[in-house]
């Protein structure tokens, strides 16, 4: 019996620090953004045209067509490691028919913190247009995600934005999940060379146009160039209207900027994105920075002439309200979010295995070990029999005569 006690204190012993050191190492090194993520989220929503494609006039009815967004996720387990993780975006969008693209993506993340790390392999667009996305997060919210501010990477804009708690609904259910409901808006921002590039295969997107293509869609902006230049043509002086043909005679460059808003809803322990949704982004153009200010400069010195004002007033306006070209409107759709709350959920039960139930089942058994053990040492050593040599011993008692 005490024997056996000591051994099972000792296995006691030994597999409470085993379910200590699990906790200490086992964990991290298993919980990791999985290398066999085959993820497929689809989008349905609308694309809204404002401009004619070929001319950039503005269209005195904007144009809407029903949106479909295909997204595939892809980890890539034989290019990826026991720290980093390549994974593969493809994102098909499809609107009516008339404007379909495909647009590539890869990223490399750190598989326990989930930040995008600096890597060669990681791209926006086009494999050559090399990307550092760090430390921002994009394709999935890290590990333990908490009710607080992240930075996410957008590719449109080649930098991050910043998501937050929903005010008004900080947390939901999805599918039996539990989730944090993270909301986001920013813009007007410019979009990088890539992305202007990657639309223009799609809807051409100029570099400049001269002062007579952007008549009419500056005239949806509410600046009248002929009626400007009708109304100044008694009072301007010979050098501002030199100067002012001479600027409407040059190509003025364009620039390009997006304003976006939208939802997510994310699973907190494996920080999986189970639906997006009400994601609005706007493809704005306006004038290049360098091109307004000589122009409102000559505007500005003729306050009696109305037309002037009334155009000085839509350039400075026209410079913080870029003019839209077209937008896409869409959510994540019921099936798909069946779908990827399934996975999500595989997921976070993987996680809870690895982070509560193999952690308790060792200290469960640990203690049970350990206290069996013990109780087993206590009652032998109470059994435990008395040393030879004193077996029925009786008591001296003294001589009557004290001898």
């Amino acid at each position: 019996m005490l024997r056996a006690g000591k051994w099972l204190t000792g296995i006691g012993v030994v597999v409470l620090v085993l379910a200590l050191l699990w906790l200490l190492f086992g964990v991290p090194a298993v919980v990791r953004y999985p290398l066999d993520v085959d993820a497929t989220p689809r989008y349905e929503g609308t694309f809204t045209l404002f401009v004619d494609p070929d001319t950039f006039a503005p269209l005195e009815t904007p144009r809407t067509l029903p949106l479909t967004v295909t997204r595939h996720i892809d980890a890539r387990g034989g290019e990826s490691g026991f720290s980093e993780v390549l994974v593969a975006e493809t994102i098909e969008i499809d609107a009516g028919g008339e404007f379909v693209s495909t647009q590539e993506n890869h990223y490399v993340m750190n598989r326990r913190s989930i930040e995008n790390v600096a890597d060669d392999r990681a791209f926006a667009f086009f494999p050559e247009n090399v990307v550092d996305r760090s430390p921002a997060f994009r394709v999935n919210f890290p590990l333990g995600t908490d009710e607080k501010e992240y930075p996410i990477y957008k590719n449109e804009i080649g930098d991050s934005y910043t998501v937050a708690p929903d005010p008004a609904e900080p947390t939901g259910e999805i599918e039996g999940i539990d989730v944090i409901n993270f909301v986001a808006s920013a813009g007007p921002l410019p979009i990088t060379q890539a992305y202007v590039d990657f639309l223009s295969a799609t809807v051409p997107l100029p570099e400049s146009l001269t002062i007579t293509q952007l008549t009419p869609l500056l005239a949806s902006a509410g600046i009248d160039v002929p009626g400007t230049l009708a109304a100044l043509g008694p009072v301007i002086a010979p050098d501002d209207l030199e100067a002012l043909s001479s600027l409407a005679a040059e190509p003025i460059g364009l620039v390009y900027l997006i304003t976006f808003s939208g939802e997510d809803s994310v699973e907190p322990k494996t920080g999986g994105i189970v639906e997006v949704r009400e994601v609005v982004e706007t493809i704005s153009a306006t004038a290049a920075p360098e091109a307004l200010p000589p122009i409102i400069e000559i505007l500005g010195r003729y306050p009696e002439v109305p037309e002037a004002q009334e155009a000085l007033d839509g350039l400075t306006l026209l410079a913080d309200s870029p003019i839209p070209l077209f937008r896409n409107e869409f959510s994540q759709t019921p099936e798909s979010v069946t779908d990827i709350a399934g996975e999500v959920k595989d997921q976070k039960d993987l996680v809870s295995l690895a982070e509560r139930t193999v952690p308790l089942v060792l200290a469960g058994l640990g203690v049970v070990c350990g206290v069996v053990g013990l109780a087993l040492l206590f009652f032998g050593m109470k059994a435990k029999p008395a040393p030879a040599g004193t077996a029925g011993a009786q008591p001296v008692e003294d001589s009557p005569d004290g001898t």
